[in-house]
């Protein structure tokens, strides 16, 4: 009796959440512009791609919910060359998965949301364009990189939307050591990136 007993509560705990939950989800791409806090280059400078997928998880009065999104960044940060003094473009170029988890907020037709996230770096290097050539940083650099998330949400149309999101480093990215090549690191160095894109919503932004 107690197996078929745990199959119904099963069953309908299964149906319930299937009513009570409400899923949608669909790809997201667009445009980092980032920096690296702690370095000797300053502004967002440093263009990037960024594109991955969303699950939203809301609530049956739909004014709340999580959401769970995997994607490509490519972050770093960058100097611009100046031939008059005799200094050459450099690049930090530093790219990731990045997995946040977010709560998000509806507000009528928008979306607000904040979190925090996990990134797997998969590639760091620096690169100058005097001679065209790349150096590791991977050795120089934490594998994980651990911080959070806000973001922005407007529909464009029945099923697209833009988005706008800021992301920071919570911890430094930096291991124990000496500066990164010939650039003079602090003690402490953070990605900064602000993200733009485009998104489609399978269910819709309703």
């Amino acid at each position: 009796m107690r197996i078929p007993a745990l199959l119904l509560a099963l069953g309908l705990a299964t149906g319930l959440s299937a009513q009570v939950l409400r899923f949608n989800g669909g790809p997201v791409a667009g445009l980092n512009a980032s920096q690296v806090q702690g370095d000797d280059y300053t502004g967002f400078n440093k263009l990037g791609l960024s594109g991955g997928a969303f699950i939203d998880i809301r609530n049956p009065d739909n004014y709340w919910g999580i959401r769970l999104e995997m994607h490509y960044a490519e972050k770093g940060s960058r100097r611009g060359g100046d031939p008059e003094v005799g200094t050459t473009t450099i690049e930090l170029r530093m790219n990731y998965i990045d997995i946040p988890i977010l709560l998000d907020i509806n507000l009528g037709d928008y979306q607000v949301g904040f979190g925090p996230y996990m990134g797997r770096m998969l590639k760091a290097e620096k690169w100058q364009r005097v001679s065209d050539t790349s150096s590791s940083l991977e050795d120089d650099l934490n594998t994980w990189d651990l911080g959070g998330q806000a973001y922005a949400r407007a529909p464009l149309g029945e099923a697209t939307f833009f988005q706008a999101r800021i992301s920071g480093s919570a911890l430094s990215l930096k291991k124990d050591g000496p500066a990164l090549g010939s650039t003079a690191f602090g003690p402490r160095v953070r990605n900064v990136a602000l993200h733009f894109g485009i998104g489609w919503s399978i269910r819709g932004n309703s």
